[in-house]
């Protein structure tokens, strides 16, 4: 909460922000709290009185989803990941064969296109650029 102050206060006579060392929390009652916040540039005070409520949020629930909503995404990445590989390998096949004048053929070029294509996987993946 007193984050949430230094980061959106603005003194109202000067518009100046404000640090924690400005912040004081008065005193608690129950579910009251009075703040008072001092301007570090005119001096002036400002009270704040808040009510604080207790929420109860299914975090169980919610650290759940993200989990299966991040091992979806991880087992995605490492199949993409070994498509790429699969087509560095190849690509490597094909600049060794280049360096024993053995050309690339249209077909394989055209090949190459459809795969990376069918796997939603661009040149600079495949590159590393």
């Amino acid at each position: 909460m007193v984050d949430n102050l230094v980061n959106t206060f603005k003194c109202p006579d000067c518009s100046s922000t404000v640090s924690e060392q400005s912040v004081e929390i008065m005193w608690t009652a129950g579910q009251n709290i009075n703040i008072d916040i001092e301007c570090p540039k005119c001096q002036k005070h400002s009270m704040i009185r808040a009510q604080m409520l207790a929420l109860e949020l299914p975090i169980k629930d919610i650290q759940i989803k993200e989990e299966e909503i991040n091992s979806k995404k991880i087992e995605e990445l490492q199949k993409k990941l070994e498509e790429i590989e699969k087509f560095k390998g190849h690509v490597e096949d094909m600049k060794s064969n280049k360096k024993n004048d053995i050309l690339i053929k249209d077909s394989e070029i055209i090949e190459l296109n459809k795969n990376l294509k069918s796997n939603n996987i661009s040149m600079s993946e495949l590159f590393w650029e």
